[in-house]
């Protein structure tokens, strides 16, 4: 889950229409885990309902609202992310979004961050996705994914960073969430 406070005017109906531009594009936003039999199946749908949850509030009601936003999900229906504003001013908001651990981590939380800038600051389009999240999947489960994995794992149990370094050669430390494209400037809560 992410809360930040965002200093500047922001266009509630423009976050809105970014969120649902992006999962249009991301199959990982618009995936439900239905259980068949006693086993939970991925599903991808082709559209998903979604409406960002908009309040007006004081600084002294906002900490209940956050509280009250993140609960718990029901993984047999997309999608499994949920994005709030609460206007406290014109000029300050608290932005929210809460994303199930299954389709996302810290890598695709900055590439979610980064393509939200880009849409709600007027592209039209972001550059095609080279790949899905089932195309990681089907990669994770291979023989090749497996043996990567493992390999993965045994240079972490044994401390062995220097030959490490091919494994994880496309690892970055995150950027700041500070953003001259957006009006004002995003801080974490």
């Amino acid at each position: 889950s992410q809360v930040l406070y965002v200093k500047g005017p922001l266009d509630k109906e423009k976050v809105e229409k970014t969120f649902h531009t992006l999962i249009r594009r991301h199959e990982s936003f618009r995936t439900s885990f239905p259980v068949i039999g006693d086993q939970p199946v991925q599903q991808i749908h082709e559209s998903v309902p979604f409406q960002l949850e908009y309040y007006q509030a004081t600084a002294g009601e906002a900490p209940a609202l956050v509280e009250s936003f993140i609960r718990p999900f029901d993984l047999s229906k997309a999608p499994l992310l949920r994005a709030g504003l609460i206007k406290l001013d014109t000029n300050l908001h608290i932005w929210m979004l809460d994303m199930h651990h299954t389709i996302y981590d810290g890598t695709s939380m900055v590439l979610f961050i980064k393509g939200f800038l880009t849409l709600y600051n007027g592209e039209d389009q972001l550059p095609p996705l080279p790949l899905q999240y089932k195309d990681y999947s089907h990669w994770f489960y291979s023989p090749e994914g497996q043996e990567t994995m493992q390999q993965q794992h045994r240079c972490a149990s044994t401390a062995c960073a220097a030959p490490c370094a091919s494994l994880v050669s496309t690892c970055r430390p995150a950027r700041s969430m500070r953003s001259s494209k957006l009006p004002g400037i995003w801080t974490r809560c």
